[in-house]
């Protein structure tokens, strides 16, 4: 994913893969840059829907993670937390 990414345009998708794979060492990072690039994914899908048409109810993401809608934005959120603490 991360090198097909910069063919279309999708360079925060890119740098969060980037991101994910310089905090190899520290998973707790890892794991608030995957919420992200879950986020990003959707949002370029947004700007890309007329090109392809994926919903979140058609994306599947990994047990413990769950997408939420929020002010016309895709959240992904961990198993416990809660939209605020994912916005703030």
């Amino acid at each position: 994913m991360k090198s097909l990414s910069g063919f279309c345009g999708a360079s925060h998708v890119y740098y969060d893969c980037i991101f994910i794979l310089m905090d190899k060492k520290n998973p707790v990072n890892m794991l608030r840059r995957y919420q992200r690039l879950v986020e990003d994914v959707i949002g370029l899908n947004k700007f890309l829907k007329d090109y392809v048409e994926i919903t979140p109810q058609s994306i599947e993401v990994p047990e413990g993670y769950t997408l939420r809608l929020h002010n016309g934005t895709t959240l992904c959120l961990s198993k416990d937390q809660r939209i605020l603490s994912r916005i703030n």
